[in-house]
């Protein structure tokens, strides 16, 4: 890992532990120091996450002194209350200090634009600027810290966080954020607004929350226009079948489905290629044909080797349409049907690839289709009446990567009309599975 990716990783980390080594408390009153025009804010309710963390039985690297100082309560914070925000880009931490000397005693101090910034003594690279007994650190130069406290310790009363209704949304859950998603996307405002008929897309806003449980972590985003209104439910963007799921096999440990309105289909038929090619004519073909819904499993066995793992993709088919397209594959591809009444493309991306009809879908696999399918598993339920769906076998991604959690456990995102869901389940853990992340964390 670089250094610069390290030591992002750590302050993450650091900032974490300062907030669950906490006490329960209101952080209403540190969204006076939030600008209105924050592109994130996020708040934490500590009492729960100190019970759920077992933070202080943590066993801490021995050189890991700056880690231990904030377990210990050494540099005099006030952990009750926390707020991260983002200013110019940088994110940034803010509470309130309880004990300033002991404070002093950890750090040295310079004057910077009138505002008093501290250093670690024993740690050069933790800054916190300090104004009126609050304290702001983060990933940031001395001098982006006192810049940071001069322009929120001088806003308008209207120009804080705290003075608008997103304040209202930051409590309730174990972590409430919130994201000027609208920022982001302005520079696809256009197509976005094209495409799902949601106009003003540029003030779209989200709001969220985690929960942590022993063995779960679960999360939810809504998304908003400029006046409040949810931008899914307004977009109707529809529900996938199900069906499809009938030919994914159980064993793929990621499985996708999504629905594409038909609409947006047919504006990506006039993207298609146009030329006489036999290319384009298959693409023109299929997008014509097409009812809206994807489905694709993936059993990863080999990263350095994408031609070696198993996959299958399902489409639905518009109705009265699979005779055209068996004559395309047919009469255009040159293609034969097999013993089993499938096509085979031989070679295609370095392996075998067999496309067939089944009912209302056109699939196109490299294994034989399932005796046992994803569509009977548990898992399956979660993409009941969802736009889009993302199961994922996390065991088998920490076999390739050493930097992914190993844990024996799935996770699911879910997107319907209401709102975007996520949620991780570990079958084991160590305990509890926030304990387990920040102990992997700490130790990077």
């Amino acid at each position: 890992m670089n250094n610069r990716l390290l030591a992002s990783a750590k302050c993450a980390v650091l900032a974490l532990l300062v907030v669950l080594v906490a006490s329960c408390s209101k952080t209403s009153e540190l969204l006076n120091y939030v600008p209105a025009d924050t592109k994130f804010a996020a708040t934490v309710s500590l009492g729960d996450l100190i019970k759920k963390s077992n933070i202080k039985d943590l066993n801490l690297p021995d050189n890991d002194e700056q880690s231990k100082k904030f377990v210990n309560g050494d540099y005099g914070l006030a952990y009750d209350k926390a707020v991260s925000f983002e200013y110019k880009d940088r994110i940034f931490l803010v509470l309130e200090i309880d004990d300033m000397d002991k404070f002093e005693k950890q750090m040295t101090v310079e004057t910077i634009d009138n505002v008093n910034v501290y250093t670690d003594k024993d740690n050069a690279g933790f800054n916190v600027a300090v104004v009126d007994g609050i304290a702001f650190t983060g990933d940031a130069s001395k001098n982006k810290m006192a810049e940071c406290v001069n322009f929120v310790n001088n806003l308008a009363d209207e120009a804080r966080l705290s003075s608008t209704d997103i304040a209202d949304k930051l409590s309730g859950h174990d972590i409430d954020f919130y994201v000027n998603i609208g920022d982001a996307l302005a520079y696809y405002a256009s197509q976005l607004e094209q495409i799902i008929g949601i106009s003003n897309i540029d003030k779209a806003k989200s709001f969220g929350y985690l929960d942590f449980d022993k063995n779960e972590i679960k999360g939810v985003m809504t998304f908003v226009d400029a006046d409040g209104n949810n931008i899914l439910k307004t977009a109707d963007l529809g529900d996938f079948d199900t069906d499809m799921l009938n030919l994914i096999d159980a064993n793929m440990n990621s499985i996708f489905a999504l629905k594409i309105k038909n609409d947006i289909l047919k504006k990506a038929a006039l993207l298609a290629p146009t030329n006489n090619g036999m290319m384009a004519l298959v693409s023109q073909m299929i997008l014509a044909n097409l009812e809206g819904d994807i489905a694709i499993g993936v059993k990863t066995k080999d990263i350095q080797d994408v031609y070696n793992n198993s996959a299958t993709a399902v489409v639905k088919l518009k109705e009265g349409s699979k005779d055209s397209l068996r004559q395309l594959i047919e009469n255009q591809l040159n293609l034969k049907q097999d013993a089993t009444g499938q096509y085979s493309l031989k070679g295609l991306l370095g392996k075998d690839i067999n496309v067939g009809f089944k009912d209302d879908y056109l699939y196109m696999t490299n294994v034989p289709l399932p005796a046992n399918t994803f569509a009977k598993a548990d898992a399956a339920n979660a993409f009941d009446d969802k736009t889009f769906a993302l199961f994922t076998d996390i065991s088998a991604l920490s076999e390739f990567n050493p930097i992914i959690p190993k844990i024996d456990g799935t996770s699911t995102i879910t997107l319907d009309d209401k709102q975007l869901s996520f949620e991780l389940h570990a079958n084991h853990n160590e305990g509890n599975i926030l304990a387990y992340f920040l102990k992997t964390a700490i130790n990077l």
